[in-house]
């Protein structure tokens, strides 16, 4: 649903994340949803210095296109403290 043309991997997206953002927009427009009812989000995260300032910032972007409130909304990331299932043993 993100992707948005050829990029240098998957946490550059070519855009600075202007899609990423543009996304979030057309989710909340879609199902009704007011971002200042949000009060956790989980992020997908990728670790890196790149991607998640993108992830971060598309956020921050399309909650100012509905609301200038700050600091409601709590954001964190479980990938990066455990990685990918499907690289644990299966004991």
């Amino acid at each position: 649903m993100n992707y948005d043309g050829k990029t240098n991997g998957i946490t550059a997206p070519p855009n600075g994340g202007v899609v990423q953002s543009q996304l979030y927009r057309s989710v909340y427009d879609r199902y009704g949803i007011d971002p200042e009812t949000l009060s956790y989000i989980v992020t997908h995260g990728t670790g890196t210095r790149l991607g998640d300032p993108v992830e971060v910032n598309g956020l921050r972007d399309a909650f100012q296109s509905y609301t200038k409130k700050e600091g409601f909304c709590a954001i964190t990331s479980t990938k990066t403290n455990f990685g990918h299932t499907f690289a644990a043993p299966d004991w």
